[in-house]
């Protein structure tokens, strides 16, 4: 953020700024409804996906369409592309 407030000094911003979603991970633990709803609030649109916090895919998915957001990418535990894959994909 303290880039973005550099660049604002020089000029606008055009890009698209997103947020990981652990930098709120306590919040999100205790009310992911509310920590995404927060997120947005920042006017934040993308977010990267640390983990699911308990929900499946699809849950997760509605939330984040509920929120109006949109993940653009996830961390996914080293040790789980080596057993299954597919439900990292999933």
């Amino acid at each position: 953020m303290g880039t973005l407030l550099a660049l604002g000094a020089k000029g606008k911003f055009s890009g698209t700024i997103g947020l990981e979603i652990y930098s709120l991970r306590a919040e999100a633990a205790k009310d992911l409804p509310g920590a995404l709803a927060t997120i947005r609030k920042f006017g934040i649109d993308e977010v990267e996906v640390p983990e699911l916090y308990g929900r499946s895919a699809a849950e997760f998915r509605k939330l984040l369409d509920n929120a109006g957001l949109k993940a653009t990418s996830m961390m996914a535990d080293h040790a789980a592309f080596g057993k299954n894959i597919q439900s990292i994909a999933d």
